[in-house]
């Protein structure tokens, strides 16, 4: 536990992968941020359970001088079934001061990769988001048999690299929104898929 501490501490992004309905797995992250403050940083609290979307209306309530209130408004803007789970990380964040990055990309913006693929997006903005470079046939033939995993392979090919595209561009833009955050540090609560280092956010960072 020392070394990881101390791993931690020295990071700059610091990428808390989970399943997401686990108490565990929010416990340690709980523990894991505490530990991130207590060692002198402010970090970005960067959250894929929020949509970029609700960017501009969680900077209002989080603005806000009432504790109480804030985190009413914020925890009202999480969509997962068990936001709940989510509370303590996002009260943790408000009394430090800590900023939080809706980092999740909606369905409705992904749909045309999953349907037309990458041509549907502009060539450049794509370019600048790393999504052709990082990648190769072995990340892609690995995500895509987890893709089919994920949904009990009950999925035709077509669909199956639909998903695996919007996966990639989802992580692209989700490391996109934090990137201006690494100075300060960024603590990421993610999915797993979306933490490991050979098909994750680790590459778009990186890159």
């Amino acid at each position: 536990e020392a070394e990881l501490l101390a791993r931690v501490n020295a990071s700059d992004v610091l990428l808390l992968g989970e399943v997401h309905d686990n108490p565990l797995h929010h416990e340690y992250q709980q523990k894991l941020l505490k530990a991130r403050i207590d060692s002198g940083a402010r970090p970005a609290l960067m959250m894929e359970q929020l949509d970029a979307e609700t960017q501009p209306a969680l900077d209002q309530a989080l603005a806000g001088s009432d504790r109480d209130d804030v985190l009413n408004h914020v925890s009202a803007l999480i969509k997962f079934t068990e936001w709940q789970l989510y509370q303590p990380l996002l009260t943790i964040a408000v009394d430090n001061k800590l900023p939080v990055i809706a980092a999740n990309v909606s369905s409705q913006h992904l749909q045309p990769a999953i349907w037309r693929g990458y041509s549907a997006y502009d060539a450049d903005e794509l370019k600048r988001l790393a999504v052709e470079q990082v990648w190769n046939e072995n990340r892609q033939n690995f995500l895509a048999r987890n893709m089919g995993g994920a949904h009990c392979v009950k999925i035709g090919d077509e669909l199956r690299e639909g998903l695996s595209l919007s996966q990639r561009l989802r992580d692209a833009m989700m490391a996109d929104s934090a990137v201006s955050s690494i100075a300060r540090g960024v603590v990421a609560i993610v999915g797993s898929s979306h933490a490991r280092r050979d098909i994750g956010l680790p590459l778009y960072f990186a890159a």
